[in-house]
């Protein structure tokens, strides 16, 4: 055995790249308090926390590409395929990119939409990936490569998407918060890690509320979708959302500029929309009365939201979305 295998940090021998990139050697990401950014917050008894799995290897999407292909393996799916087809705004295509080469496969390809960010666009030809674009219809463009010999993945029908989260994200979530969380919130884009740390959390404590931040229509932040788009998504997210707060792209731009430069994190654009979600049903709630059905028995309440990925893939757009003052 490599000596240097007894450090959990260091990787060695012929799979020590597939070693590093699997989820189930990571350290708990970053799980961050930044109810300072809010008087509110304070001054209530609330506590709220970042998790930062976009601190390890740039998003959280590395968790379902690595647990789909890892099930599509065993399940001997990866034998005599041409390669990968995915349907995907960027990060998805990213990981499959890095990881796909480490379970065999020599060709990923994505397909996107036309109007793809450019530092989206620049991270996915870095991954290596080919790049095909749409303006509609992504889901089904895979498909019809499904069926000239390429494996479909489908990260918005995919079990084993939500059960990435479920496995490698949600169980540190809860062993950090010592279970004291009692809210948690993600924004919703293919929903895995919204059904996946639900299944979770609702299994430990059912009183733990559960929110889902989509995006208002007509609005547009990478990553994240509006009820309507919402409905082309297979997974059975319905059923794991307690309540769904809906939020504009200028505050979610907004919020990802103040947790990066007030709080340190590399939070993306759909990162402030979980944190605007956040804020306006914790707020709405203490309006109305309610805030106290949401304290663990030290009275506080206990929120925790996730953070996908870093700003750097849409630089671009914060000025667009943007006042300068706020940019």
């Amino acid at each position: 055995m490599n000596p240097y295998m007894k450090n959990p940090t260091v990787f060695c021998g012929e799979k020590s790249v597939r070693d590093f990139l699997n989820p189930a050697n990571y350290p708990a990401p970053p799980l961050v308090e930044v109810s300072g950014l809010w008087n509110f917050c304070k001054e209530n008894g609330i506590q709220v926390h970042a998790s930062c799995p976009s601190f390890q290897n740039g998003t959280i999407k590395l968790l379902a590409a690595y647990n789909m292909l890892q099930e599509a393996e065993n399940a001997g799916m990866l034998d005599e395929i041409k390669g990968l087809v995915e349907s995907t705004s960027g990060n998805m295509g990213c990981a499959l990119g890095r990881i796909g080469k480490h379970f065999g496969i020599k060709t990923v390809k994505v397909i996107v939409p036309s109007d793809v960010a450019p530092g989206r666009l620049e991270a996915l030809r870095m991954a290596g990936v080919e790049i095909e674009f749409v303006k509609s219809g992504a889901i089904a463009r895979a498909k019809e490569y499904a069926q000239k010999g390429y494996l479909h993945l489908n990260q918005y029908g995919n079990k084993h998407n939500p059960e990435a989260v479920k496995k490698w994200l949600a169980p540190r979530i809860w062993g950090q918060t010592r279970g004291k969380i009692t809210v948690f919130c993600s924004a919703m884009g293919t929903c895995g890690t919204m059904i996946g740390t639900s299944d979770f959390l609702k299994a430990k404590n059912k009183k733990i509320a559960i929110l889902g931040i989509h995006l208002e229509k007509d609005e547009a932040v990478p990553g994240i979708r509006t009820l309507a788009r919402l409905a082309e998504v297979s997974l059975p997210w319905e059923r794991h959302v307690d309540y769904l707060v809906g939020v504009k792209a200028k505050e979610s731009y907004k919020n990802s500029v103040m947790l990066c430069r007030a709080a340190g994190l590399d939070a993306g654009p759909s990162s402030g929309s979980a944190a605007s979600g956040l804020m306006a049903w914790l707020y709405k709630t203490w309006k109305s009365n309610e805030l106290d059905n949401f304290r663990n028995e030290n009275g506080l309440v206990v929120a925790v939201f996730v953070c996908p990925d870093g700003p750097q893939a849409y630089i671009d757009k914060y000025s667009t979305f943007l006042d300068p003052m706020d940019f």
